[in-house]
């Protein structure tokens, strides 16, 4: 799978999210759902556990761009605030 960061400031932030490079990479490339967000950007979603929350759902929003997934964010969230987490693109 081919996919970047939309800017250096952009792994910085999600980095700063307690998120890695490898957590990004396994919601991208094994998604539980993807939705349909703003400005034709998709999500990517997949339900993992952090350490002293318990089960949470990463988003990782993104843009196709020659065949080229660039992330312009990502996020941990409680999976009861995204209902579409039970379709499957």
């Amino acid at each position: 799978m081919n996919w970047r960061y939309a800017k250096e400031s952009v792994r910085a932030k999600i980095a700063a999210r307690d998120s890695t490079d490898a957590i990004i990479e396994e919601t991208l490339s094994n998604p539980q759902s993807i939705a349909h967000g703003n400005k034709r950007r998709l999500i990517a979603q997949r339900e993992r556990t952090k350490s002293n929350f318990g089960v949470l759902l990463v988003r990782v929003i993104y843009e196709k761009r020659d065949n080229v997934m660039v992330v312009v964010s990502a996020y941990w969230s409680r999976a009861n605030r995204y209902k579409e987490l039970s379709k499957k693109e």
